[in-house]
């Protein structure tokens, strides 16, 4: 019933129980002196895209970087059959959440393989969360081009057979671009991504790298995390390797200048965004010399041979204060790993121990058990033999007493 259709009848029954057999004319007399607010939608009020003719119920999962945990939420999304780009390991769909306010329109990856594993899709989503914290602290160091890791989460479509589970984001239209990736690629095209990956080995406290930049611009995601210890973060955190292998093949730029981040190698290559001070910027397309802007009109970087000498004996030594502390913290790593084998190695031997003393002590209680019951089982037979013996001695005692009697009556 609709709700004009309900109150009709409700108004019928109230007239029926006073003893009143209500006609048309009456009702319509009634409906006159007591009219029923009719709710109606304005025409063309909404806009949106607001079509629930093929949703389905989702659960949302989002990693909060602050405590380290998860959170979940009920939503509807709707997500678009076919994909509109594919990858060698997944595939990403249009879809929108109409649990959402605002924007609605999101990238859904899933994975083409049957069977990933789920942590995989939950470490994603933890890094590229973690990303941003770390996009942050590069962003307040008032860097001339400002980052940012697209917001992302765990969608477990709970309407599906298996309840299947996608990595979701918001879907930025422009051109994709792949900066370096988490071994010893990059783009050296583009300053910012590789300055950034630099940034936050050294704002760590050399304990993480974040690698393999793409996205949009400088709307990054899919990021890698290489920890010194090799743990979490997925199976492309290749830790120290990783991480020193990255170091090994990157060329610091101006913004790593500006950031004044330790050198890396002794070769100084600028054709992104160029830092001079405080104040000027320049952006390069090519791949000459860069240049900056001042007052005075154009001056070339290299101010001649002594400050190029100069320049290359300051990375030169920056260099090794660098190997020096890769040295340092590489010896600190082998020899708390070591320290953590010796102590594994003791736990080991120490339960090994006393498995074997709680084996022996099973075997012993084993032991006198058998012996004990060999013990009765002797004594057992042992009683059986003397009780066949008395039977026949007493069986022999009778047959000769009849023998004997038989005798004297003859």
């Amino acid at each position: 019933l609709t709700r004009y259709e309900f109150v009709l009848a409700a108004r019928l029954v109230a007239l029926a129980q006073v003893g009143i057999q209500a006609n048309f004319a009456q009702l319509r007399a009634y409906k006159a002196r007591f009219p029923m607010a009719k709710f109606e939608l304005p025409e063309n009020i909404y806009t949106d895209d607001f079509d629930m003719t093929e949703f389905e119920k989702a659960i949302k999962h989002e990693y909060d970087v602050e405590t380290g945990k998860w959170r979940r939420t009920l939503v509807n999304v709707v997500i678009e059959s076919a994909p509109f780009s594919q990858g060698a390991m997944r595939a990403a769909y249009h879809m929108r959440d109409l649990s959402a306010s605002g924007d609605r329109a999101f990238v859904a990856k899933i994975a083409k393989t049957p069977g990933t594993p789920v942590s995989q899709y939950f470490d994603d989503v933890r890094m590229q969360t973690e990303s941003e914290k770390w996009a942050r602290a590069f962003n307040s160091k008032r860097v001339p081009k400002r980052v940012e890791f697209i917001a992302a989460w765990v969608v477990e479509l709970i309407d599906r057979t298996e309840r299947p589970l996608c990595g979701v984001e918001r879907f930025v239209p422009g051109t994709y671009v792949k900066y370096n990736n988490n071994w010893d690629w990059s783009d050296d095209r583009r300053n910012t991504p590789q300055a950034f990956s630099h940034f936050t080995w050294e704002e760590s406290k050399h304990t993480l790298l974040i690698c393999d930049i793409q996205g949009v611009a400088d709307m990054y995601t899919d990021p890698q995390i290489h920890s010194i210890d090799g743990t979490g973060y997925g199976q492309g955190n290749l830790g120290m390797r990783g991480v020193s292998k990255f170091l090994d093949a990157h060329t610091c730029n101006s913004i790593c200048r500006f950031l004044k981040l330790p050198a890396r190698k002794g070769k100084v290559v600028d054709t992104g965004t160029v830092v001079e001070g405080n104040l000027t910027l320049a952006t390069l397309t090519g791949h000459g010399p860069p240049t900056r802007t001042t007052g005075r009109g154009p001056v070339g970087l290299g101010a001649g041979l002594e400050a190029r000498e100069a320049r290359e004996k300051l990375v030169q030594e920056l260099n090794g204060q660098w190997q020096r502390q890769m040295g340092e913290m590489q010896a600190k790593a082998r020899a708390k790993v070591k320290a953590r084998l010796e102590a594994e190695r003791g736990k080991m031997e120490r339960d090994h121990a006393l498995a074997l003393q709680e084996q022996q002590q099973i075997l012993e209680e084993q032991r006198g058990r058998l012996e004990a019951e060999k013990a009765d089982w002797l004594e057992c037979e042992e009683r059986k033999l003397k009780m066949e013996l008395d039977r026949r001695l007493e069986d022999h005692r009778i047959k000769h007493d009849r023998a004997a009697l038989a005798t004297l009556l003859l």
